[in-house]
């Protein structure tokens, strides 16, 4: 039989191996359907692999997703304590009567940054 183009050339493909088939023994057809069995399994394995491997790396990097979101707020928490603290520091400073020029020096700070306070 020659071989002829066809604009679906799976779905031949399936028949021409049906039509061998048909034309095995009982014991080859036996052989055949576990050996197709079990590249059906094979592959099912893979799939079933690569999907727990996708499941397994999303579900990683959302906890770090998480670890870095928590690390950052921590960060920025540390950071508007600092900054609070400072403008406390700058007031009692003030109420003391020092100046803008000897507060900044005094916590070596630029002098805009004791004006707005």
């Amino acid at each position: 039989m020659g071989n002829i183009e066809f604009k679906d050339q799976e779905v031949f493909d399936r028949l021409w191996n049906l039509s061998n088939c048909s034309m095995l023994s009982i014991e080859e057809r036996r052989k055949y359907e576990r050996s197709l069995k079990a590249y059906r399994d094979y592959v099912n394995q893979l799939d079933f692999a690569k999907n727990e491997g996708r499941a397994e790396g999303r579900e990683e990097g959302r906890e770090e997703g998480r670890e870095e979101g928590r690390e950052e707020g921590r960060e920025e928490g540390r950071e508007e304590g600092k900054t609070e603290e400072r403008a406390k520091t700058i007031c009692t400073l003030r109420r003391k009567g020092k100046s803008d020029e000897e507060i900044a020096s005094l916590l070596d700070l630029d002098i805009e940054d004791v004006k707005s306070v």
